[in-house]
Order: C-alpha cells, then structure tokens, then sequence
C-alpha cells in the first residue's frame, strides 16, 4: 500500500445508476467530498465514461467513479489501459466491487479519498473468440449467475441484497443444469452444474459473500461450482450464500487457478451467456484470467 498525491480530480458520475438523482449526486459529492480543483463530470453513456475517463487519465487526475459496479467496471478498464488511478464513490445498486475495498458507505469513500493509500486490486480478464474482451472486478459466471443477474436488470424498485436474492429465486423457476468443460491452468475438468463463479473478490450480487476465500491467495482466482441439483435444495444453497456458509455444502466445489477455459455444448442461451459485474460481456467459449496490469485504487480497508 503507498500514498499517492494528485493535483486535480475528477469526479465522473453516472446519473442513472441507483436511486439518487443527479442533483442529489452532485450534493452528495460536495457534502462529503473536499477536493481542491475538482470537477465533476455527468456522462450519460458507457462511450462518453470511457472517453471521458481516458482523457482525464491523461491530464493527470484521480478519477473518482461515481455509480454502481457497471459504471466502475467501465472507468477501471481506462485507468488500468492508461496507468492511472482510481477512487470509489457507491452509487449503485449493488456497489460490491466498493465492498470488496472496504467502501460500505460515503463516510468511508471520502476516507479513503482523504488519506490516499493506494492499493493494487486483484481482477479478471475475460477473453472472447470473436476478440471481445472485458474486465470483472467482482467476478464472472455462466448458468445462475447469468440468469439472476439478468432477472435483476429487469427488477426496477429493489436494489442490494435483497434485489439479487429476488432475482435468484425468481431464476429457480427455471433452473437448468448445463455441461460445462474448463481448462483450469493445465488440468482439464468437467462439471455437471447449475451455475459456475471465478471470483477476485468475496462480494456480489449486492453484498452476498459468493466467494469468501477469493483472497486466500493473491495471484489466484476462486474457481466455485454447484453441482446439479433440485430447486428446493437450489433454495437451501442460496440461504447459506447469504451467510457465506456455502463453501460447506456437499454441492459446492472450490478451486484456485490463475486461469480458466469454459466451454460448453448446451445449445441455452442462458447457459451461454457470461455475466461480470452484472453485465453481460459475451458467450461462451470465454478464457477468463487474473489481470496482469495494475489495477490502482483507493480503498478504505484490503483483506
């Protein structure tokens, strides 16, 4: 961990994530937040942010992004493509990229922007055959994971915890099993699944603890599985997810790589397509890897 020093900030708000509207951002900001030459900057499209992001990087600011893990997901890929560094300020309805730092809250945002100890974020890559790429700051998956996290786009009222569990219950009236083959580092594996998770981070779908061993090793990923099984014992595993008791569930299976390779020959959508950050990013086949790059963030508190 070091301490970093900026002559200029920039705030890049999304005005759409969460529930706050963009004046109640803007106030939020000033209230909680006292930055000399700051600016803050309202984007109102993933192309602008990525824009915006890259030329502010290269006039030398720290970037503060401001909005749920969708919007993060997009800032941090500039700031890592430019070598730049980045703090956090939730605005989302999820924020479990800002959990996993140690930001639960504005308090420990501006904390975190006032002392300014920088860290390197662990993160995932992910790697398409049609050469679309994308990055995961929390983690990636195919099955449940994709599904719920699609369910959730769909939920309008609820946020965190709350809004994930719903849209994952909501998935159980549907829940299919899918063929998966990885390629994890040098060993080949196959799972008969519901769903499958490679994690850099403990905390998803608006706080659930999914992956609470992903920083037992620091250049590895958390690989987790859930074998198949029925809707009511589905329903069972979600409760222990809540508590992050899972990982003791017969279903359960944990692994840690550097790298992973997933296929599958199941000709469901929803069985191919690979969610990171509650976006959909691609189909699989998906080599998803720990980031090589640095990611800089400012953060509160780093397990």
């Amino acid at each position: 961990m070091e301490t970093v020093s900026f002559k200029r900030t920039s705030f890049i708000v999304n005005p759409l994530s969460g529930k706050f509207t963009e004046s109640e951002k803007v106030k939020i900001l000033k209230r909680y937040f006292d930055a000399q030459n700051s600016e803050i900057i309202i984007c109102n499209s993933p192309i602008e942010t990525a824009y915006t992001t890259c030329q502010e990087v290269k006039k030398g600011s720290l970037i503060v992004a401001c909005g749920g893990d969708g919007t993060i997901n997009i800032i941090a890929s500039e700031v890592i493509r430019n070598r730049g560094v980045m703090a956090v300020c939730p605005m989302g309805r999820g924020n479990d990229f800002a959990k996993n730092i140690g930001i639960i809250s504005f308090e420990k945002a501006a904390n975190a922007f006032l002392k300014k100890k920088c860290v390197e974020v662990k993160y995932l890559t992910l790697n398409f055959e049609n050469n679309r790429k994308g990055i995961g700051l929390t983690c990636a998956g195919v099955g449940m994971l994709s599904t719920a996290a699609f369910r959730a786009t769909q939920i309008p009222i609820l946020k965190g915890k709350l809004l994930y569990l719903t849209a994952a219950i909501i998935s159980l009236f549907k829940l299919r099993t899918y063929v998966y083959k990885l390629k994890m580092d040098e060993k080949s594996l196959k799972f008969n699944s519901i769903i499958i998770v490679v994690a850099a981070g403990t905390y998803t779908g608006g706080g659930l603890p999914i992956a609470p061993e992903a920083n037992a090793h620091k250049n590895k990923l958390n690989l987790l599985a859930a074998n198949s099984i029925g809707k009511l014992k589905a329903l069972g595993l979600i409760r222990k997810v809540i508590t992050g008791s899972h990982l003791t569930d017969s279903a359960v299976e944990s692994r840690f790589g550097q790298s992973f390779k997933i296929t599958t020959d199941s000709p469901d959508k929803f069985g191919k397509y690979v969610y990171a950050d509650g976006e959909y990013l691609g189909d699989i086949p998906v080599k998803i890897s720990i980031g090589k790059e640095p990611l800089k963030v400012l953060a509160s508190t780093f397990d």
